[in-house]
């Protein structure tokens, strides 16, 4: 046997007496230690004889060499209670611990032993074995565990630096917009100068001229003679010099009010960075979309509606509630990001049809009457401006300060914020056709890409140019209608005809349904993806707006 106080501060020495009380064995340095103390001084020592080889003798070898009984005892120490052995057995629940532990938590069990008094019965060389080869198992799981662990650490730190660098380069973006701003206000400051400096000038030039003729006309009346007739002609030529300049005087009025230049900065911008809490949204994890875990189905109807909602779209507002539109009462509906109640509604001219957010308090909407309109979203709704196109407005998107429409054909028209138009996308680079039933349009989260759901050909993303970058015409999506990205890129895109909402890539490679007719959405309208709460809305014709998050 090894002596267990060396044992445990890492030194192997042979055990030469086993201590009955302490249940311990020590070597003779141990022993002299221990008999220093008075409390230990009474403790029973047994003498072991036999050297080196004790340590892997029996209890009958160790009884027939010390001629005493002595019992093979545990010597683990109980990690709740250090001061106490592990000497304890409870066969019900077949688990060891020490007299506390027993006491504390296993006094009701009527099988519980003394370790040593039942090892002997109950100790196997074979389920030793098996729990070291389990142990030894478990040690390496958890070993490729921490392999695991240190390699996703580095992994986060990549995308940690990733992020960083998103960061930065939507801030560059931002700088280069401002830039592009204050480029044109300085451009209409300079030319509101021009334009006062210009008149200010030719004022001056008039002036000048009159005081030119005034001071000749005075110049001839000091040398003209007492002729009557010369007199009467300067009379009245000096008169209508006289008349001229107050005209002129009454013309040009007050030169300082011509001098008077402002600029005063757009409040709106302030007030909406102050409101904003970031730049951006800031996730833990990609969407998975890999089961429903919780569908919820709310209803949208208020009291004054008068037939059955038909909800042709929806988008998450600045302050994350939920902007939808219903076609069938001409109505915008604002609901509640908790719970789904109509908080504000609006009445429109016409039937909406497409949603899509403008900013932190703004959202604009398309209707049946070939008007775009631009509504207040902040706590109740409140329309502010429309523009008047010349053409049926459909599906509605909005990047780099262009609006994006659709007219449910085989157009795709690129306006300004003012509605002036840009261009019209129809053909491609080899002159065929590129629509043919336009529905919904969503931009892509890089800005960079345009995506057009035709429930004809399917899915079609276009670069901010107009350039056709690839198509999905795939047997899963029948009849596209509305189309969202989920923040990382991907696609949620609703099949009237095949029932579902389909998952691709930004790149146009299917991932697969992940909402299907079997989940209560027959004829789907509209998906819109809440990034922050990572849910999926769908909406369909009737009173419903469906929630799913997924696990």
């Amino acid at each position: 046997m090894n002596c267990l106080p060396c044992k445990r501060n890492n030194n192997i020495n042979i055990a030469d007496k086993y201590c009955v009380e302490c249940q311990e064995y020590f070597c003779k340095t141990c022993v002299g230690m221990h008999e220093n103390f008075s409390l230990l001084a009474k403790h029973t020592l047994l003498e072991i004889t036999g050297g080196t080889e004790v340590a892997e003798t029996g209890s009958e070898e160790l009884q027939r060499l010390t001629g005493s009984t002595v019992l093979q005892v545990p010597t683990e120490r109980c990690l709740k209670h250090p001061a106490k052995i592990i000497d304890m057995y409870c066969r019900t629940h077949d688990i060891v611990g020490c007299s506390v532990c027993f006491t504390l938590h296993y006094k009701g069990c009527d099988d519980i032993h003394y370790v040593p008094d039942i090892a002997q019965e109950l100790f196997s060389t074979d389920a030793l074995q098996k729990s070291v080869s389990e142990l030894t198992a478990s040690k390496e799981k958890l070993e490729q565990l921490t392999e695991a662990c240190f390699t996703a650490t580095n992994q986060l730190a990549k995308m940690k630096t990733a992020c960083l660098d998103r960061l930065k380069a939507f801030r560059n973006e931002i700088n280069e917009i401002v830039d592009e701003l204050e480029s044109k206000t300085k451009k209409e400051i300079e030319q509101k100068y021009n334009d006062l400096d210009r008149k200010l000038c030719n004022d001056k030039k008039s002036i000048d001229a009159v005081v030119h003729k005034m001071e000749k006309q005075l110049a001839r009346l000091k040398v003209t003679d007492s002729n009557k007739s010369t007199l009467f002609v300067s009379e009245k030529l000096c008169k209508n010099l006289a008349s001229a300049a107050d005209d002129l005087h009454r013309f040009v009025g007050k030169p300082s009010r011509k001098t008077k230049l402002f600029f005063k900065g757009d409040s709106s911008i302030q007030t909406y960075l102050n409101r904003i809490s970031s730049l951006g949204y800031v996730r833990d994890q990609k969407n998975a979309f890999s089961s429903i875990k919780e569908k919820t189905t709310h209803d949208i109807k208020v009291d004054n509606d008068a037939d059955t909602c038909n909800i042709w779209g929806t988008c998450i507002t600045g302050d994350d509630n939920i902007l939808i539109a219903d076609n069938t009462n001409n109505k915008l509906k604002l609901l509640d990001k908790q719970t789904y109640e109509v908080k504000s509604f609006c009445s429109l001219s016409a039937s909406p049809r497409s949603l899509c957010r403008v900013s932190e308090s703004e959202a604009a909407v398309s209707l049946s009457n070939r008007v775009i309109h631009f509504v207040e979203t902040k706590d109740t709704l409140t329309l502010t401006r429309s523009l008047q196109m010349e053409h049926n407005c459909f599906g509605l998107a909005l990047t780099k300060g262009n609006i994006y429409i659709s007219d449910g054909s085989q157009n795709v028209y690129v306006y300004d914020m003012d509605g002036k138009l840009q261009r019209t996308i129809f053909q491609d680079n080899n002159g065929d056709t590129i629509f043919s039933e336009s529905r919904d349009i969503t931009v892509s989260d890089d800005s960079a890409k345009i995506h057009v759901a035709d429930s004809r050909k399917g899915l079609i993303t276009l670069s901010i140019e107009g350039n056709v970058l690839w198509q999905y015409t795939g047997s899963e999506l029948k009849g596209a209608y509305g189309v969202c990205t989920d923040g990382d890129g991907n696609l949620l895109i609703t099949g009237i005809l095949s029932h579902n909402v389909v998952l691709m890539s930004q790149t146009g490679e299917k991932i697969g349904p992940i909402i299907n007719a079997a989940d209560g959405i027959q004829s789907p309208v509209s998906v819109c993806f809440d990034q922050r709460k990572s849910r999926v809305l769908v909406t369909k014709n009737g009173n419903h707006l469906i929630a799913f998050e997924f696990d």
